[in-house]
């Protein structure tokens, strides 16, 4: 009985790789240079012979602790010439949280983004209409357009109804909601291109509402602005239910 239950122990449990656990903490290290500045955008990072002689570690833990922070994009890998700083803009932070929410939730995450976006998407729009811009009104004016333009090219009418979305929070002139936005957004094209073919009137609701937030938010009208995009999104979670039945 004995021998069996540590049968079942050695199948369950793995060998503690202490290379793995010494490459995230390297990698920490180098990431936090990277914050404070310490190592710019553009610099070059010392070769695997020198972090391996100042961390005091072996090439496969440089490696692996470089593979980590090329995946969260902050550095690029140039072969033959050397491992380089990148820049870290709201594309590339965006970008490693979509990849994030899609590995945590799997593929059916439909509502779950929805009612996201109803909780946040309603408070930017009434933002939006307090803080915005003539320059902001002259994007979501040519958002508007093209939407409108792309009724019959489905790629098109899915970007820059994103875009609208985007440019609402841009005009809220706070980053941080545009943070936050920007992954949801980048999960929603191939759930917009199925609403888009199984829902009849999808592209002309949408036009319409996207017109009355637009108008709400040019007259500085943050409730009115609130209510609708709420009221918007609540006929997507109907759109979405219609693709999931």
């Amino acid at each position: 009985m004995l021998q069996f239950v540590n049968y079942l122990l050695n199948m369950m449990f793995q060998k503690v790789i202490v290379e793995r656990s010494l490459s995230k903490k390297i990698a920490t290290q180098i990431e936090q240079a990277i914050l404070d500045k310490k190592l710019p955008v553009g610099s070059k990072i010392p070769s695997e012979n020198e972090l391996c002689e100042q961390f005091g570690v072996s090439r496969t833990s440089i490696r692996e602790a470089i593979k980590i922070l090329n995946a969260h994009g902050l550095v690029e890998i140039k072969k033959g010439v050397g491992i380089f700083v990148k820049e870290i803009t709201s594309d590339s932070v965006s970008d490693g949280m979509k990849k994030f929410y899609e590995h945590r939730l799997g593929s059916d995450y439909k509502l779950d983004l929805i009612h996201a976006r109803q909780v946040l998407e309603p408070g930017i729009a009434y933002y939006a209409a307090i803080s915005r811009t003539d320059e902001d009104l002259k994007n979501l004016r040519y958002d508007i357009e093209q939407i409108e333009a792309g009724d019959n090219d489905p790629e098109q009418h899915t970007k820059y109804d994103i875009q609208f979305h985007l440019d609402l929070a841009n005009a809220t002139q706070n980053p941080l909601l545009v943070l936050m936005i920007k992954p949801l957004h980048k999960m929603m094209p191939d759930i917009k291109s199925q609403i888009l073919q199984k829902v009849k009137d999808a592209h002309e609701v949408g036009n319409v509402w996207h017109r009355r937030i637009y108008d709400e938010v040019e007259k500085k009208n943050p409730d009115a602005a609130k209510e609708a995009m709420l009221k918007h999104l609540l006929i997507a979670e109907q759109h979405i239910k219609l693709v999931i039945e």
